[in-house]
């Protein structure tokens, strides 16, 4: 039992990790989406 919740706590590390890269990623990429709308609009005026 013991073991099995020191590799579930690994595993958790781990999916939180990665989660919180992927996290990133998107809210990197839809901020640059959105300056990038921003810019065009700011233009197109």
């Amino acid at each position: 039992m013991q073991a099995n919740t020191g590799v579930y706590f690994k595993t958790a590390l781990i999916y939180k990790t990665y989660l919180k890269k992927l996290c990133f990623k998107y809210v990197s990429h839809y901020f640059i989406k959105l300056k990038a709308h921003i810019l065009r609009s700011q233009i197109a005026k």
